[in-house]
Protein backbone atom coordinates (compact mmCIF):
# COMPACT_ATOMS: atom_id res chain seq x y z
CA UNK A 1 0.00 0.00 0.00
CA UNK A 2 1.24 3.27 -0.80
CA UNK A 3 2.04 5.96 2.13
CA UNK A 4 1.23 9.24 -0.19
CA UNK A 5 -1.50 9.58 -2.74
CA UNK A 6 -1.47 12.56 -4.83
CA UNK A 7 -4.21 14.07 -6.88
CA UNK A 8 -4.85 16.32 -9.61
CA UNK A 9 -7.67 18.33 -8.31
CA UNK A 10 -10.05 19.27 -11.24
CA UNK A 11 -11.16 16.59 -13.57
CA UNK A 12 -9.75 13.99 -11.46
CA UNK A 13 -11.62 14.81 -7.66
CA UNK A 14 -13.82 17.55 -8.75
CA UNK A 15 -16.29 18.07 -10.86
CA UNK A 16 -15.71 21.45 -12.24
CA UNK A 17 -16.05 21.56 -16.32
CA UNK A 18 -19.48 23.41 -16.08
CA UNK A 19 -18.48 25.76 -13.83
CA UNK A 20 -15.41 27.10 -15.58
CA UNK A 21 -17.08 27.19 -18.64
CA UNK A 22 -19.95 28.89 -17.21
CA UNK A 23 -18.04 31.48 -15.79
CA UNK A 24 -15.92 31.98 -18.91
CA UNK A 25 -18.73 32.05 -20.76
CA UNK A 26 -20.38 34.96 -18.81
CA UNK A 27 -17.18 37.01 -18.91
CA UNK A 28 -17.20 36.67 -22.49
CA UNK A 29 -20.70 37.60 -22.81
CA UNK A 30 -19.95 40.60 -21.00
CA UNK A 31 -17.26 41.26 -23.41
CA UNK A 32 -19.65 41.18 -26.21
CA UNK A 33 -18.10 38.13 -27.08
CA UNK A 34 -19.18 34.67 -28.54
CA UNK A 35 -19.16 31.55 -25.80
CA UNK A 36 -17.68 28.37 -26.18
CA UNK A 37 -19.76 25.28 -25.54
CA UNK A 38 -19.12 23.38 -22.41
CA UNK A 39 -17.12 20.66 -24.27
CA UNK A 40 -14.30 22.83 -25.94
CA UNK A 41 -13.63 23.83 -22.08
CA UNK A 42 -11.82 19.94 -22.06
CA UNK A 43 -9.13 21.32 -23.89
CA UNK A 44 -8.70 24.50 -22.63
CA UNK A 45 -7.84 23.94 -19.09
CA UNK A 46 -5.22 22.12 -16.86
CA UNK A 47 -2.12 24.50 -17.47
CA UNK A 48 -3.43 27.22 -15.11
CA UNK A 49 -5.40 30.33 -15.58
CA UNK A 50 -3.07 32.32 -17.66
CA UNK A 51 -2.95 29.29 -19.90
CA UNK A 52 -7.20 29.16 -20.09
CA UNK A 53 -7.15 32.84 -21.07
CA UNK A 54 -4.53 32.30 -23.96
CA UNK A 55 -6.25 29.57 -25.25
CA UNK A 56 -9.98 31.53 -25.37
CA UNK A 57 -8.14 34.08 -26.90
CA UNK A 58 -6.46 32.52 -29.60
CA UNK A 59 -10.25 31.94 -30.95
CA UNK A 60 -11.63 35.26 -29.88
CA UNK A 61 -10.63 39.22 -30.46
CA UNK A 62 -7.13 38.95 -28.59
CA UNK A 63 -6.60 42.68 -27.41
CA UNK A 64 -4.90 43.62 -24.07
CA UNK A 65 -8.18 45.42 -23.04
CA UNK A 66 -10.12 42.23 -23.21
CA UNK A 67 -7.81 39.57 -21.74
CA UNK A 68 -7.63 42.02 -18.76
CA UNK A 69 -10.80 42.37 -18.27
CA UNK A 70 -11.99 39.07 -18.91
CA UNK A 71 -9.27 37.58 -16.53
CA UNK A 72 -10.73 39.99 -13.67
CA UNK A 73 -13.87 39.22 -14.21
CA UNK A 74 -13.84 34.99 -14.30
CA UNK A 75 -11.68 35.43 -11.58
CA UNK A 76 -14.03 37.28 -9.30
CA UNK A 77 -17.10 35.01 -10.95
CA UNK A 78 -15.14 31.65 -9.96
CA UNK A 79 -13.55 32.19 -6.95
CA UNK A 80 -17.48 32.50 -5.63
CA UNK A 81 -18.63 29.26 -7.63
CA UNK A 82 -15.64 27.03 -7.06
CA UNK A 83 -15.69 28.04 -3.27
CA UNK A 84 -19.84 27.21 -3.05
CA UNK A 85 -21.00 25.43 -6.20
CA UNK A 86 -18.57 22.78 -7.35
CA UNK A 87 -18.36 19.48 -6.15
CA UNK A 88 -16.54 16.12 -5.52
CA UNK A 89 -17.59 13.37 -8.27
CA UNK A 90 -19.63 10.88 -7.31
CA UNK A 91 -17.63 8.31 -5.08
CA UNK A 92 -14.75 10.33 -4.60
CA UNK A 93 -15.24 11.29 -0.94
CA UNK A 94 -15.81 7.92 0.14
CA UNK A 95 -12.57 6.94 -1.36
CA UNK A 96 -10.87 9.68 0.27
CA UNK A 97 -12.42 8.43 3.37
CA UNK A 98 -11.21 5.19 2.79
CA UNK A 99 -7.41 6.10 2.29
CA UNK A 100 -7.25 8.23 5.42
CA UNK A 101 -8.78 5.67 7.24
CA UNK A 102 -5.93 3.03 6.37
CA UNK A 103 -3.22 5.36 7.44
CA UNK A 104 -2.53 6.65 3.58
CA UNK A 105 -1.38 10.83 3.47
CA UNK A 106 -3.76 11.96 0.89
CA UNK A 107 -2.49 15.45 -0.95
CA UNK A 108 -3.62 17.21 -4.09
CA UNK A 109 -1.54 19.17 -7.01
CA UNK A 110 -3.09 21.33 -9.08
CA UNK A 111 -2.10 24.49 -11.35
CA UNK A 112 -5.71 26.36 -10.48
CA UNK A 113 -4.42 28.97 -8.57
CA UNK A 114 -3.65 28.25 -4.24
CA UNK A 115 -6.06 30.38 -3.25
CA UNK A 116 -8.82 28.79 -5.23
CA UNK A 117 -7.46 25.95 -4.28
CA UNK A 118 -7.71 26.73 -0.71
CA UNK A 119 -11.57 27.56 -0.86
CA UNK A 120 -12.98 24.54 -2.90
CA UNK A 121 -10.90 21.89 -0.50
CA UNK A 122 -12.14 23.34 2.62
CA UNK A 123 -15.78 23.43 1.06
CA UNK A 124 -16.09 20.09 -1.25
CA UNK A 125 -13.66 17.70 0.46
CA UNK A 126 -14.08 18.74 4.33
CA UNK A 127 -11.44 16.86 6.38
CA UNK A 128 -10.23 14.57 3.27
CA UNK A 129 -6.98 15.86 2.13
CA UNK A 130 -3.87 16.55 4.46
CA UNK A 131 -1.64 18.38 1.99
CA UNK A 132 -2.32 20.70 -0.93
CA UNK A 133 -0.69 22.97 -2.95
CA UNK A 134 -2.35 25.45 -5.80
CA UNK A 135 0.02 27.08 -8.47
CA UNK A 136 2.26 29.76 -6.58
CA UNK A 137 4.98 31.99 -7.82
CA UNK A 138 7.62 30.12 -5.80
CA UNK A 139 6.77 26.19 -7.28
CA UNK A 140 7.07 25.66 -10.76
CA UNK A 141 3.53 24.39 -12.93
CA UNK A 142 3.25 21.00 -13.74
CA UNK A 143 4.01 19.16 -15.87
CA UNK A 144 7.32 20.14 -13.60
CA UNK A 145 7.55 17.75 -10.69
CA UNK A 146 8.77 20.25 -8.03
CA UNK A 147 5.26 20.09 -6.60
CA UNK A 148 5.35 16.17 -6.19
CA UNK A 149 8.99 16.78 -4.23
CA UNK A 150 7.82 19.17 -1.92
CA UNK A 151 4.77 17.07 -1.00
CA UNK A 152 6.39 14.55 -0.42
CA UNK A 153 9.08 16.83 1.71
CA UNK A 154 5.61 17.70 3.76
CA UNK A 155 4.61 14.68 4.45
CA UNK A 156 8.27 13.14 5.49
CA UNK A 157 8.18 10.46 2.13
CA UNK A 158 11.32 9.62 1.21
CA UNK A 159 10.92 6.52 -1.04
CA UNK A 160 9.40 7.32 -4.36
CA UNK A 161 8.07 3.67 -4.47
CA UNK A 162 5.73 4.86 -1.75
CA UNK A 163 4.20 7.65 -3.49
CA UNK A 164 0.93 7.59 -6.20
CA UNK A 165 0.45 10.31 -8.85
CA UNK A 166 -3.52 10.70 -10.14
CA UNK A 167 -4.77 12.72 -12.80
CA UNK A 168 -7.05 13.59 -15.89
CA UNK A 169 -4.57 14.98 -18.39
CA UNK A 170 -1.39 14.36 -20.07
CA UNK A 171 0.05 17.28 -18.24
CA UNK A 172 -1.01 14.76 -14.94
CA UNK A 173 1.21 11.72 -16.65
CA UNK A 174 4.14 13.82 -17.38
CA UNK A 175 4.20 15.02 -13.92
CA UNK A 176 4.08 12.13 -12.29
CA UNK A 177 7.07 10.14 -14.70
CA UNK A 178 8.86 13.17 -14.35
CA UNK A 179 8.72 13.03 -10.69
CA UNK A 180 9.66 9.36 -11.14
CA UNK A 181 6.30 8.06 -9.13
CA UNK A 182 3.92 5.35 -9.66
CA UNK A 183 1.46 7.14 -12.15
CA UNK A 184 -2.33 6.71 -13.21
CA UNK A 185 -4.48 8.58 -15.19
CA UNK A 186 -8.30 8.41 -14.37
CA UNK A 187 -10.79 8.47 -17.63
CA UNK A 188 -13.58 10.40 -15.71
CA UNK A 189 -12.55 13.48 -16.45
CA UNK A 190 -11.73 16.21 -18.84
CA UNK A 191 -9.46 14.62 -21.33
CA UNK A 192 -9.71 11.06 -23.41
CA UNK A 193 -8.26 7.57 -23.23
CA UNK A 194 -6.05 8.43 -26.24
CA UNK A 195 -4.17 11.76 -24.53
CA UNK A 196 -3.35 9.79 -20.84
CA UNK A 197 -2.31 6.29 -23.25
CA UNK A 198 0.13 8.54 -25.68
CA UNK A 199 1.44 10.33 -22.45
CA UNK A 200 2.59 7.68 -21.46
CA UNK A 201 0.00 6.36 -18.70
CA UNK A 202 1.03 3.28 -17.02
CA UNK A 203 -2.12 2.60 -15.26
CA UNK A 204 -5.69 3.84 -16.40
CA UNK A 205 -8.67 3.75 -14.04
CA UNK A 206 -12.30 3.40 -15.59
CA UNK A 207 -13.99 3.57 -11.72
CA UNK A 208 -13.59 5.23 -8.21
CA UNK A 209 -12.42 1.46 -7.19
CA UNK A 210 -9.90 0.66 -9.79
CA UNK A 211 -8.12 3.94 -8.55
CA UNK A 212 -8.41 3.14 -5.10
CA UNK A 213 -7.27 -0.34 -5.58
CA UNK A 214 -4.19 0.75 -7.58
CA UNK A 215 -3.42 2.81 -4.58
CA UNK A 216 -3.78 0.53 -1.46
CA UNK A 217 -2.07 -2.86 -3.32
CA UNK A 218 0.53 -1.87 -5.23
Amino acid sequence: MKKLAIFDLDGTLLDSLGDIARCCNQALEELGLEPFPVEDYRQFVGSGVAVLIERIFAKRENTPENTQRFKERYVELYNYVCAHESSAYPGILDMLRKLKAQGVITAVATNKPDAMCKMVLEDAFPGCIDIAYGQREDIAKKPDPEVVFRIMQDAGVEEKADVIYAGDSDVDIYTGLNAGVDTVGVLWGFRDKAELAGAGAPILCETKEELYNAIVTR
